[in-house]
């Protein structure tokens, strides 16, 4: 509601008593009608078709100022004190206005019972109130009759025994039809954003709004600006953003194999529904699990069968900085922060996934916890779910980062999956033979025998028949998925040290994907990878497929390079978690070549460790 007392330098004793005794009404019908209390009490009564209106006349109004009186304070004051009718405008009078988008019989009637209930209640408790009353109904009116033959019929046979009172009351009702301001506020905007930025246009009418003390929350004003107007040009950088967001969405999805060989898929139920039930019930949602163990798949299930209710977006954290963090200052029409469009509720109940969180570099990391940070405060927040993916071996970072930022009091839930779903793939009855046998001894390999793995093993086994019994180690996995998968059936090729040379470049610049420009790779052999599941190229960028790949990529060039490192080399490398697995089955390599009394490819040297020499030594 307008505060007459300070928006006007001068008010007369008879606005004072009428505010006085509004002031009164106002406490009683919230105390009365305490659920639509809300909407009685703001200054703009929250029905959006008024809002348009409103928007309108402030409009115009702004228009007519100059450059000079745009810059006054008073000017704000004023132009809300002369555009703002919705709840009351004092003087000698008190208009109390209903708006609908369209007056049909029953919207009318409903307005005409609320102005019923305001008036019995103003001739309870303020009856000298009750003449300076005057009630509008404005809206565009549906069907030929006429308007002051349905307000005038109105409650003749529910309130016989009140004809008189009923009588006076509708002395006092009027209407006024007004037709859709939409495109007149479209034609206005159009004009105005010539001369002034349209985003810092509308955020100075929000501002001014706020100023005034109406009540209403800037998300929520927000919400029903950028709702309402998204059809102007002026909005074409936030279509043009979300656009974009849902593209990269679709991509990953695309991305994203949910069938392990040829046909044979898992439904996941339990962890669906685990899944489904704590981002319904929290707004952060942790997803940990080992690489290769299926995260993103589950993701992507529960956006097909889970959440068919909401928007939901599959994100990389590179998404989220590229939208999130360009200043506005500077950023381009074409774009608008993501935030922005969550805010403005220009996405539906939205469920944010973004995968890979631990594979990004600080600012990256940042970028997700400065949305994170702008959507949570907001009132809007309530519907927006977000789901964070990440490795195992991260959880603890993870969450420290982000309590580090908001604190123990932000609720996140987290849900695990295992590497591998032993149960359902042995009740699956659809294994093969020998790929069936290895998931009974999954114990034995490790973090190596994971669902990614499996999918391209049941691949060969069926294409190949590859004899999958001889394999006794983690190693013995990681050889066939070097030779056989990468290297097309050779240890040593083009397509092994492009993957490698990619996988280190990952690591070392800590980046979720290179660019293809800057990129030497022969055409023939980047494709060549493609096919193969382990490089994938969009816009101009390179990355791989799957942490595991590169995983296998960086232990690899461990191997091929065991001569030239130095233990300084290992030990930068064990500070960045890209490098940790790798790590654990380089050491393996070396812990079975000595076991099994081979010669040993590569040996600590006590002697030069003992006077601090960083090196290996060949045995």
């Amino acid at each position: 509601m307008v505060d007459s007392k300070i928006t006007s330098p001068i008010v007369r004793n008879s606005e004072l008593a009428l505010l006085s005794q509004l002031d009164e009404l106002r406490s009683a019908w919230q105390e009365y009608y305490s659920a639509r209390a809300e909407g009685g009490l703001l200054a703009l009564s929250g029905f959006e078709h008024q809002f348009l209106l409103t928007l309108l006349k402030i409009v115009r109004r702004w228009k007519e100022a100059s450059e000079a009186e745009r810059q006054e304070p008073n000017t704000a004051h004023q132009v809300l004190t002369e555009a703002i009718s919705d709840i009351a405008e004092s003087g000698v009078v008190v208009t109390l206005t209903q708006v609908k988008q369209t007056l049909s019989d029953s919207a009318v009637s409903k307005a005409l019972e609320e102005f019923w209930e305001i008036f019995n209640l103003a001739s309870e408790r303020v009856p000298d109130f009750v003449k300076h009353l005057r009630f509008v109904i404005s809206g565009k009116f549906e069907g030929d009759r006429n308007l002051s033959e349905v307000i005038q019929g109105w409650g003749i046979r529910s309130k016989r025994d009140q004809v008189e009172k009923l009588t006076v009351f509708k002395a006092y009702v009027s209407y006024e039809l007004v037709t859709d301001p939409r495109t007149d506020l479209a034609v206005e905007l159009e004009n105005l954003s010539r001369d002034e930025d349209t985003e810092t246009t509308i955020g100075r009418w929000l501002g001014y709004l706020l100023q005034i003390g109406s009540g209403i929350p800037p998300e929520r004003v927000s919400g029903l600006v950028w709702r309402e107007l998204r059809h102007d040009k002026s909005l074409e950088a936030f279509r043009a953003t979300l656009a974009r967001l849902f593209s990269q969405s679709r991509y990953r999805l695309r991305a994203v194999r949910y069938a392990l060989g040829a046909s044979l898929s898992l439904p996941r139920t339990d962890l669906l529904s685990q899944l489904q039930a704590n981002v319904l019930a929290k707004r952060i949602t942790l997803l940990i699990g080992p690489s290769g163990s299926g995260k993103s798949a589950l993701c992507k299930l529960g956006m097909q069968t889970g959440f068919q209710d909401r928007t939901c977006l599959f994100l990389h954290a590179s998404d989220i900085i590229s939208f999130t963090e360009t200043p506005n200052s500077i950023s381009s029409r074409e774009t608008r922060r993501f935030d922005e469009l969550i805010a403005a509720q220009l996405i539906e109940k939205p469920v944010i996934i973004i995968d890979d969180l631990d594979d990004v570099d600080d600012q990256s990391f940042d970028s997700v916890l400065n949305l994170l940070q702008n959507v949570l405060a907001g009132e809007t927040s309530t519907d927006v779910r977000f789901v964070l993916v990440a490795h195992l071996d991260a959880e603890r970072s993870v969450y420290d980062k982000i309590v580090a930022r908001f604190g123990t009091q932000l609720s996140i839930d987290i849900v695990r999956l295992p590497q591998l779903p032993i149960k359902e793939l042995q009740s699956s009855n659809v294994l093969p033979d020998e790929v069936a046998n290895l998931v009974q001894r999954a114990n034995e390999f490790g973090p190596a025998l994971n669902l990614k793995l499996l999918d391209w093993l049941i691949s060969s086994v069926q294409r190949d028949a590859i004899n999958a019994s001889t394999f006794k180690n983690d190693l013995d996995l990681l050889t066939w998925f070097w030779c056989y998968h990468v290297g097309n059936g050779c240890e040593v090729t083009n397509e092994g040290q492009v993957l490698i040379n990619t996988s280190l470049s990952l690591a070392e610049q800590f980046t979720p994907d290179l660019s293809l420009h800057n990129s030497p790779v022969d055409t023939k052999i980047l494709y060549a990878l493609v096919r193969r599941d382990c490089l994938r190229v969009v816009e101009g960028r390179i990355a791989v497929t799957h942490r595991f790949v590169g995983d296998c990529a960086r232990f690899r060039y461990l191997l091929e390079s065991r001569r030239q490192l130095e233990v300084s080399d290992l030990a930068t490398k064990l500070r960045n978690p890209l490098w940790s697995q790798p790590m654990r089955w380089f050491a393996l390599y070396l812990t079975l070549s000595q076991c099994a009394g081979l010669p040993c490819t590569l040996l600590w040297s006590r002697k030069r460790l003992k006077h601090g020499k960083n090196c290996f030594k060949k045995h």
